[in-house]
């Protein structure tokens, strides 16, 4: 009886520390989601209430293209957390198929050639085989997507991204200033920006790294960072 009883207490008082973990989790990404969209809807108020006052016309252009880029930036914000959400959802259900890693980075370096030639960035692959993961082909290229994005926002100018591959893991390099040992720690948590003196307004590492280690973990992927001699690189690899 005794054993019993030790027992339940044990099974509630796991199941009370998971739900209170959750709760915190969910209270944590909804105080973080609130301070992302605080910064794009002031910049939408303030230009609104320039357009309203009529003050310098002449900069109507430059108002409104800015409305709608920061439209754009809650647009993203919005649409990532409602993958995270879906990810968090124990009804998720991922297809098996067979997905090139490589293909996908080609895709998404492809997507962003306009930013790429802006910068004068040049693109050079390594791949001795390709790297094949079974999976859902749109959350794995959301995934890729956003750690290409990275290599390319926060390169340099003049500056090159090194892509290569084989059959257990895929590497992204990009020239680009160190990361600290506090970056590469928590380069992968929710909304984590880093050094404010490495990113611009528009820049997060943040909710695009967690995202893309939350979608490759599901794949059964790892993911790291690490600083090299041509700047920062990520790993892609298969669990072992």
């Amino acid at each position: 009886m005794i054993v019993c009883i030790a027992k339940s207490l044990y099974v509630t008082n796991q199941v009370y520390q998971q739900r209170a973990a959750l709760e915190e989790m969910r209270r944590d990404f909804t105080n973080a989601m609130a301070h992302e969209l605080k910064t794009p809807l002031s910049i939408i108020r303030g230009f609104a209430e320039n357009l309203q006052e009529h003050h310098m016309e002449n900069k109507r252009d430059y108002y409104l293209a800015q409305i709608i880029g920061q439209t754009e930036e809650l647009d993203r914000l919005v649409t990532e957390m409602i993958a995270v959400s879906k990810m968090d959802s124990e009804e998720l259900a991922l297809p098996k198929e067979s997905v090139s890693i490589y293909a996908l980075i080609r895709e998404q370096i492809e997507r962003l050639q306009p930013m790429i030639a802006e910068k004068n960035i040049q693109v050079q692959y390594a791949c001795n085989e390709d790297f094949v993961v079974a999976g859902d082909p749109g959350y794995l290229a959301k995934a890729i997507g956003n750690l290409v994005s990275n290599a390319v926002a926060y390169n340099i100018e003049n500056g090159s991204i090194r892509i290569q591959t084989d059959a257990r893991r895929c590497g992204i390099e990009n020239t680009s200033p160190p990361l600290t040992e506090e970056q590469l720690a928590h380069a992968f948590d929710m909304f984590y920006s880093g050094d404010k003196s490495r990113n611009s307004k528009d820049k997060h590492m943040g909710l695009g790294l967690f995202l893309a280690k939350k979608i490759l973990a599901l794949h059964d992927l790892n993911i790291s960072l690490e600083n090299t001699q041509m700047g920062v690189q990520v790993w892609i690899e298969k669990q072992k």
